[in-house]
């Protein structure tokens, strides 16, 4: 298993990255609706099928215990800042996993902070942007604690 790898600490914060990316993003707004919930939803069912062992368990994780997985998350992050929390796992990542990895793992995180990004918003008509500037900003902010390019 590759939870094996971390410490229980460092596991902890391997899985709230999805989470920490799902406020950061979804809270742009200060509105988290049902289209981003869902989406989170979704984006864990699809990579429960991920090449990378590490985003599997954590998808798979996360997908079985969600709102357990959530209630600890907001006891967990009332005391802690998105960016540091983003950047030691993006370091942890690094000392635990071979480069490759660590980075598909990053872009993974950042892939699903832009699906629920695009989940709702003002578009009409299928014109414009779903994606608000304050979550592009969040988007921004998530590659940024990822130390990966935004793109």
């Amino acid at each position: 298993m590759e939870k094996d790898k971390f410490s229980g600490d460092e596991w902890e914060k391997v899985l709230y990255a999805p989470m920490w990316v799902f406020v950061s993003v979804a809270g742009a707004d200060n509105l988290i609706d049902e289209k981003e919930s869902k989406a989170l939803a979704s984006e864990m069912a699809k990579l429960s099928k991920h090449k990378l062992a590490l985003v599997r368990e954590v998808a798979t994780t996360i997908q079985k215990t969600l709102r357990k997985t959530i209630a600890d998350f907001h006891t967990y992050a009332a005391a802690r800042h998105m960016m540091s929390e983003l950047q030691t796992v993006s370091d942890l990542l690094d000392q635990k996993l071979d480069a490759a990895s660590a980075q598909l793992f990053k872009q993974t995180m950042l892939n699903v902070g832009k699906s629920i990004a695009n989940a709702s918003g003002d578009s009409f008509l299928g014109f414009g942007s779903n994606v608000s500037k304050a979550e592009r900003t969040a988007l921004e902010m998530v590659a940024m604690g990822l130390k990966i390019p935004f793109k």
